[in-house]
């Protein structure tokens, strides 16, 4: 082989060799700078921030009442059907009365018949029993004298042994007579027969009063302003007294239930602040309170869960008792915090919370309590944070970890909780 050719093959070894070498730390270096992770800034930024716990519940009218029988008797007419508004004090129904109404004749007759013997009594005194006594002791003494006429008269046989038994049988009749009208008018106290004759008196307009009070209850009528959603009986049928006939609902006077669970029940307050959106329309919202919270739990679908009520303060007709809603009560807010998106939160030793930041050159990170929890960011405290604050979280999906004193190993930038609630978005970076 020639010199040339030699050197010519050695010289391409040598080429050969470099550019592999320069090929391989190219592809190293690559690698190095695949595995390690960029960061993403954001800003720590002011807004108000609202937290709230998300339910549902069913609307339901809070004042719902059962209309009674207050007497017993037949209906003789039905004014209103189901899904009839009725006013308070609107008649709904008719019981039959014509019975009540002759009753209440017969009694107002006695109570006249009474009044007038005791205004007689009262101007009269006991001058009628001293007459009554008076003309007794003449039919007395005129049925004696009878009585010795036809004795004298049997005596020379003019008249019969009939006779005579019957002239003596009036004279003993008008003698008896006569000492009952002279007893009465000797027993008789006109201020205790006048008490007696009222007394009737007053029991008869008791008696009338009562039976003005059925009369009047044969007229049903509505004891709330509302709507007629169920009626029990029809006309012709007869009634018990006490008969629930009658279901109105106030459809001015909403609530929701809704059943918190026991593992959320201590948010909840009275007087909170409620979201309300029927699922049906959920383009419309209304405002509520929670106005009840039940002091015991109920087993609701194998879970303890609370009920609470929420008064609705501005329904309307669209909205109907049985519909269901969706909840958002208002657990806390807060305004102008600082806040971050929950993935700018570290999970850092002993349950506490840090943000990665830069002191200079370096990251640091930089210990933070949390507040108010939002649907996306959460408040965050600290003396360091200001407005603006640049907040460090890594941007791709590399597996290997910036480590910072403090961080729970294994736990990147950008790993912290979620939570519930509204805010805005803070900006990221350009």
């Amino acid at each position: 082989m020639s010199k040339k050719k030699v050197l010519l093959i050695v010289t391409l070894i040598i080429i050969a060799v470099a550019a592999g070498y320069y090929f391989y730390n190219k592809s190293q270096t690559a690698s190095n700078e695949e595995k390690t992770p960029s960061m993403q800034a954001l800003h720590v930024v002011k807004q108000d921030l609202t937290e709230v716990l998300s339910t549902t519940g069913v609307v339901q009218s809070s004042e719902v009442k059962i209309v009674p029988t207050k007497i017993a008797g037949r209906v003789t007419m039905l004014e209103v059907e189901i899904g009839d508004e009725v006013k308070e004090g609107d008649i709904l129904g008719l019981i039959d009365d014509e019975n009540i109404r002759i009753s209440i004749q017969d009694l107002e007759n006695k109570r006249n018949s009474t009044f007038n013997k005791l205004s007689s009594l009262k101007s009269e005194g006991s001058i009628s029993l001293l007459n009554i006594m008076n003309n007794a002791q003449i039919a007395y003494e005129n049925a004696s004298e009878t009585y010795e006429n036809n004795k004298a008269l049997y005596d020379v046989g003019s008249i019969s042994k009939y006779e005579l038994d019957k002239s003596e049988d009036a004279k003993n009749k008008a003698n008896d007579d006569y000492h009952l009208a002279k007893t009465k008018y000797e027993a008789f106290n006109i201020d205790q027969e006048i008490a007696l004759l009222e007394d009737d008196i007053a029991l008869i307009e008791t008696n009338i009063s009562l039976l003005k009070q059925d009369l009047e209850d044969t007229i049903i009528t509505s004891p709330i302003s509302g709507m007629i959603t169920d009626i029990k009986i029809s006309e012709g049928d007869f009634v018990q007294q006490n008969s629930k006939i009658f279901e109105i609902k106030d459809l001015q006077s909403l609530e929701v239930e809704a059943f918190i669970s026991e593992y959320d029940i201590s948010k909840i307050s009275l007087n909170q602040e409620v979201i309300v959106t029927p699922l049906g329309n959920r383009d419309k919202n209304y405002v509520g309170v929670v106005r009840k919270i039940y002091p015991s739990a109920e087993i609701v679908g194998g879970e303890a869960t609370v009920k609470i009520l929420i008064d609705i303060e501005d329904e309307d007709k669209d909205l109907l008792p049985n519909f269901n809603a969706a909840l958002e009560i208002i657990i806390n807010k807060v305004e102008n915090a600082f806040v971050i998106p929950y993935e700018a939160l570290v999970s850092i030793r002993d349950g506490k919370h840090g943000i990665m930041i830069k002191d200079g050159e370096e990251m640091r990170m930089l210990p933070v309590e949390t507040g108010v929890r939002g649907d996306m960011y959460i408040q965050v405290i600290s003396d360091e944070i200001i407005e603006g604050l640049e907040v460090y979280i890594r941007s791709t999906e590399d597996e290997q970890t910036v480590r910072v004193p403090g961080m729970i190993p294994g736990v990147a930038p950008g790993s912290g909780g979620g939570g519930g609630g509204r805010g805005k978005t803070p900006p990221t970076s350009p």
